[in-house]
């Protein structure tokens, strides 16, 4: 296998895991804020916002709401700083894989660092969801189940203009 056909290939997979992270934390970060953001002091203020319009949307009131907003807020310090060792170990694979000559074994080692601190996010946004869900009696557990679900099909199965066909081949 030639060499730039491994670069394409680790670029590949590279692209495919940020794509996964993003999927994986689109409800927990909300896209419309950027990283200087979330730093920010006001930051947890707009976390919180957050978490009451979820516990409002799904109709939960008083103690129920407060505890939910607990859950969700509770490892953020925990996140932010699983995410700054993540972006950091992409720099340092993208430096490797644009060097002059790139050692494959580094690289490949680089791409498990990456994999092991996305599975670290994962596990911290599946235990968010896991102990909001254990606070929930059926109904409500349905409701939050219904609003996860449509806000991860609005979130990635938008839908996408059709690409239109070169002239030559038959496109307006």
């Amino acid at each position: 296998m030639s060499g730039k056909l491994k670069a394409i290939l680790i670029i590949s997979l590279a692209f495919n895991l940020a794509v996964a992270a993003a999927f994986a934390f689109a409800w927990v970060r909300n896209s419309r804020f950027d990283e200087s953001q979330l730093h920010h002091p006001g930051a947890l203020d707009r976390i919180d916002h957050r978490c009451r319009r979820l516990a409002n949307r799904i109709s939960l009131r008083g103690e129920k709401a407060e505890l939910l907003e607990r859950i969700m807020v509770g490892e953020e310090e925990e996140q932010r700083y699983i995410q700054d060792r993540l972006h950091e170990a992409r720099d340092e694979l993208f430096e490797m894989i644009w060097s002059e000559d790139p050692d494959e074994k580094a690289v490949l080692g680089k791409v498990d660092e990456v994999v092991l601190l996305q599975g670290e996010l994962e596990k911290l946004f599946i235990n968010r969801l896991l102990k909001a869900r254990s606070i929930l009696d059926p109904e409500e557990e349905k409701r939050f189940h219904d609003h996860m679900r449509k806000r991860m099909d609005r979130l990635f199965r938008q839908k996408t203009r059709p690409h239109r066909l070169p002239r030559r081949d038959g496109g307006r």
